[in-house]
């Protein structure tokens, strides 16, 4: 918590290998380098979706360690395990490419065990999948067209050992079940299409670490995960950046890192193309969402002034009066549970520039994932409340003012 009271989040969102900016963005507020700390940031709140749950995770499961320490073996887990290092030949941390000729061609003597125990692993799971794909094709009711389209699976040729080796060997789930830190890990059932929320209690030693690889688990990419019944794909398919569950876990200063620039900051391919048009209306799409998290903060402030104005028997505005209704369920609601809602603070952190797209997610080399570290430290070190839109009730302005007095 601050000085004030104020219960500190900080909302990890969604990006495969851009997950290394937040590293650096949590470098400089965890080291207190950011201007809007000053001093190393103690947080009371991790929430995450796909790559911000394992960054979620790791920082959860070190409270007692201090924040500094904290980013310290996270990103020491990023350059060690998660890029890709050229000439050790073990590959990134994350994914493996199954049939990939350059893989088992050329890799020393020494690994030559490993790689043949791969061919032999990968030649078995491919014609396996094939052939239950074949099977599918001719034995299924729909149309012929709709059944030939189930035999195109992206996702049968990656492999997702390396991070499962990652994540047993990287995650102490006992800490981050027995951490003072609150966590909050957001996934999608892909059955229903709903969104799960998965807190500390819930990080067993039998689930854990699924969580984690079912909240990172990019649908087409990357294979949903199995936890008990139900079937969870990637947490950004319906909430990339989890700023509700932050709010809901009673933080009033909430530190946002969403990996995605502004629409305008990018620009328009000259010559248009199918990887380019999903990666802008992803880009849009994630933006949207984003300000309607923030709208919606604003407008639980909006609706305690106005609250605050009413008990005065002041007059209220008609804006005034729509503000408070548009979050007088949720305000009741907490009221209910025996809480009390407060002035919300939200700061956000993205990259000023396009990271590299739907493609740079899943570029793990050693110099990209470097960079992108450096890039988030420069966002959080050089952050501007003003031009990145961030949130400040006016009574912390007001604060603000006074202490500068």
């Amino acid at each position: 918590m601050t000085e004030s009271g104020a219960k500190v989040a900080v909302i990890l969102s969604g990006g495969g290998a851009y997950g290394a900016f937040e590293v650096g963005v949590l470098k400089a507020l965890c080291g207190g380098d950011c201007p809007t700390a000053h001093k190393p940031l103690e947080v009371d709140v991790f929430t995450g979706t796909s790559v911000g749950s394992f960054n979620a995770t790791v920082m959860s499961m070190q409270s007692g360690f201090g924040p500094a320490a904290a980013v310290k073996h996270l990103e020491s887990l990023w350059l060690d395990r998660v890029c890709d290092c050229p000439g050790d030949n073990r590959g990134n941390g994350v994914y493996r490419l199954r049939g990939n000729p350059i893989h088992y061609i050329d890799f020393p003597l020494s690994d030559a065990g490993r790689v043949l125990l791969e061919t032999a692993s990968d030649a078995r799971y491919l014609t396996q999948e094939m052939f239950r794909r074949f099977t599918s094709i001719v034995t299924g009711s729909a149309s012929f067209p709709r059944r030939a389209l189930g035999f195109v699976d992206l996702a049968a040729f990656v492999s997702v050992e390396p991070f499962r080796r990652l994540l047993e060997q990287g995650l102490n789930l006992r800490a981050v079940r027995e951490s003072s830190t609150t966590l909050r890990i957001i996934l999608t059932d892909w059955t229903t299409g709903e969104c799960k929320t998965f807190s500390n209690e819930d990080m067993t030693d039998e689930q854990g670490r699924l969580v984690v690889l079912g909240s990172s688990a990019i649908p087409g990419i990357f294979p949903p995960v199995q936890i008990g019944t139900d079937t969870y794909v990637d947490g950004g398919v319906v909430m990339n950046t989890p700023l509700t569950a932050a709010i809901d876990s009673g933080a009033t200063e909430l530190h946002v890192i969403y990996l995605d620039p502004d629409p305008s900051k990018v620009p328009v391919a000259k010559m248009p193309n199918t990887i380019d048009t999903f990666s802008r209306v992803y880009t849009i799409m994630l933006a949207t969402n984003i300000k309607e998290d923030i709208k919606t903060a604003s407008w639980i402030n909006a609706g305690l002034e106005t609250l605050e104005k009413a008990q005065t028997q002041a007059e209220l505005t008609s804006e005034e009066e729509r503000s408070f209704i548009r979050v007088a369920a949720r305000l009741a609601k907490s009221v209910q549970a025996g809480g009390k809602y407060k002035m919300l603070t939200i700061h956000k952190y993205n990259p000023c520039e396009d990271l590299g797209g739907l493609i740079g997610m899943l570029n793990f080399t050693e110099t990209t994932i470097k960079t992108l570290i450096r890039k988030g430290y420069e966002s959080g070190t050089q952050h501007d409340c003003k031009a990145s839109g961030c949130l400040i009730p006016k009574e912390a302005t007001h604060s603000a003012h006074q202490q500068a007095g």
